[in-house]
């Protein structure tokens, strides 16, 4: 499928841990129409059904015609890909290649940013997710176009030096301990991989050090069990860090409370390292 715009549909088992792959449907958006709908009804480009594509029962908790996609002109010789959300009440979770990405409201529309992007609707009962690839932005350079408008633009060279948060992320990338970052990816996992229907929040300390109880990177890095003050530690080591290179929302007036408890300052940690790539999906 290489140099197509394509879309996968997968529809899969709504409780399972892992998620059980029930089927999957894949469409190109040809040249022509450059359109794919999606939704419950049997005329839908990508039918939305919870057992197999070729079951005539249908997911009610679905619209008819849920959303499309479309391929658009981009102005650099490629094409975008917009996706539109026609139902009156379903989310779209959006999801690239550093993770959680957005959530789509009800009747807005968005163009997927990323080579490759996967969405997810929530049905009763069952997940669908859509695959999206667009070989045209795999060669996209954000830092080659920042250049050619501050060019464009007269903007002097000693102001195009990077902000202070910019090249703190630069300096923070591999530099934390393999066991200092494992415990940071587990923490923010659904950050990573969100679980359709839900929005990410950071796993508690708790959750943490009882995943990592028998991680092999973990006993190689301690001697003895990994505690919850280990945990706690390591975030607070991460969140006064990430204060000292003023990241916002990070002000120490924002959340007096004990980290393991101040969601929202978790949280904004969390968006700071994904963003800056800092944390990625982990092998383990």
């Amino acid at each position: 499928m290489a140099n197509r715009h394509t879309v996968t549909l997968r529809v899969e088992d709504h409780f399972g841990n892992p998620p059980i792959k029930r089927n999957q449907k894949l469409v190109q958006l040809s040249d022509e129409s450059g359109s794919a709908v999606f939704g419950r009804d049997p005329s839908c480009t990508l039918v939305l059904r919870p057992a197999d594509l070729n079951n005539e029962h249908a997911d009610m908790s679905i619209s008819r015609i849920a959303g499309e996609f479309v391929t658009k002109p981009n102005g650099t010789g490629g094409k975008d890909i917009e996706v539109w959300n026609y139902s009156s009440t379903n989310w779209l979770i959006v999801t690239g290649d550093r993770g959680y990405t957005m959530n789509l409201a009800p009747r807005s529309r968005g163009v997927l940013t990323h080579e490759e992007t996967v969405l997810w609707i929530e049905g009763q009962e069952a997940n669908y997710g859509f695959y999206v690839y667009n070989p045209d932005l795999a060669d996209v350079s954000y830092k080659d176009r920042y250049e050619e408008l501050a060019t464009k633009l007269g903007v002097r060279e000693d102001a195009k030096r990077q902000t202070l948060l910019a090249s703190s992320a630069e300096s923070l990338r591999g530099s934390f301990a393999p066991a200092h970052q494992l415990i940071l990816e587990t923490m923010f996992k659904d950050y990573l991989s969100p679980h359709p229907g839900v929005f990410p929040r950071p796993r508690s300390v708790r959750d943490v050090q009882q995943e990592l109880l028998n991680s092999r990177v973990i006993k190689a890095s301690y001697n003895g069990p990994l505690s919850e003050d280990h945990v706690s530690r390591v975030l607070r080591n991460a969140i006064e860090t990430a204060r000292n290179f003023k990241v916002p929302g990070l002000e120490q007036s924002l959340d007096r409370r004990p980290v393991d408890q101040g969601e929202w300052t978790r949280h904004r940690l969390a968006m700071f390292l994904l963003g800056a790539g800092i944390i990625t999906r982990s092998d383990e």
